[in-house]
């Protein structure tokens, strides 16, 4: 069993430790015996309206290609549950921490890339409501967005060498 920390971004001073474990099943009474993982994720933690124990939540898998995602769902599912106590307002907005390249030795068919972070408590950048545009053209499907809700990596690729400018 591996164990991680589990935080609210809106309560940064409270984190609950879980645990999540990883076993493979192998079927073995059909043909092929196919392999199935189980993934389990716990707290020793009470829930919130019961005030017993949080059960474990678990998901079966064919794959690994996804387990990040499946934990993150499992956690999601087990923050719920917990009693954060008194949450904070969110009331910065977030800022550009670093953008690239420096203006002074940019090319125009060069990518650009930029940095969006959120200082806690924070409830997490909301990507719907961002929009970036280059000369008053919306080139906001053209990004490349990673990251987590309080720091996102962004990079534009021109889609074609740039002589003049984006043009509507």
């Amino acid at each position: 069993m591996a164990q991680f920390l589990i935080r609210n971004s809106l309560n940064p001073h409270k984190v609950v430790k879980a645990g999540v474990t990883l076993a493979q099943y192998v079927d073995y009474t059909g043909h092929r015996g196919e392999p199935i993982w189980v993934l389990s994720v716990g707290v020793k933690e009470l829930d919130k309206d019961t005030h017993k124990p949080i059960k474990e939540v678990f998901a079966n898998l064919t794959t690994l290609d996804n387990v990040d995602k499946e934990i993150e769902k499992l956690v999601s599912k087990i923050s719920k549950r917990i009693d954060w106590g008194d949450l904070q307002d969110d009331t910065r907005a977030p800022y550009v921490d670093e953008v690239y390249p420096v203006d002074y030795i940019a090319k125009m068919e060069d990518p650009v890339e930029f940095v969006i972070k959120e200082i806690l408590p924070a409830a997490g950048i909301d990507l719907s409501t961002l929009k970036l545009t280059a000369n008053g053209l919306d080139i906001t499907s053209e990004l490349e967005i990673s990251g987590n809700p309080n720091e996102y990596h962004l990079k534009w690729r021109p889609k074609m060498k740039i002589y003049g400018y984006y043009d509507k």
